[in-house]
């Protein structure tokens, strides 16, 4: 089954789970899911709002979502998870 998920009107698959990464890309902060690309942002703060409010839509479809953020070092850390971590106060 096929489902229209987000502000931007994307189709997912609803078997499948949905990652939000949040990137630091030369001066301005992305978001990328899957072909999708969100942004540019001005601070990672205001991506990683965007992302959890993408994330949050995809979620309360029933797909699993997580967003990842990249820290200074390139590594990866999970930011938020739907369903386990509560909304950030932006996010309400």
């Amino acid at each position: 089954m096929v489902s229209a998920l987000g502000r931007c009107g994307a189709f997912r698959y609803e078997d499948q789970s949905s990652d939000f990464f949040v990137l630091h890309r030369k001066a301005e902060w992305i978001v990328r899911s899957d072909n999708l690309l969100y942004g540019p942002y001005a601070t990672c703060g205001d991506a990683f709002v965007g992302a959890v409010a993408e994330a949050q839509a995809v979620g309360l479809s029933g797909i699993p979502s997580t967003v990842i953020i990249e820290d200074e070092n390139l590594a990866l850390k999970i930011g938020w998870r739907y369903g386990i971590d509560p909304l950030p106060l932006r996010c309400r």
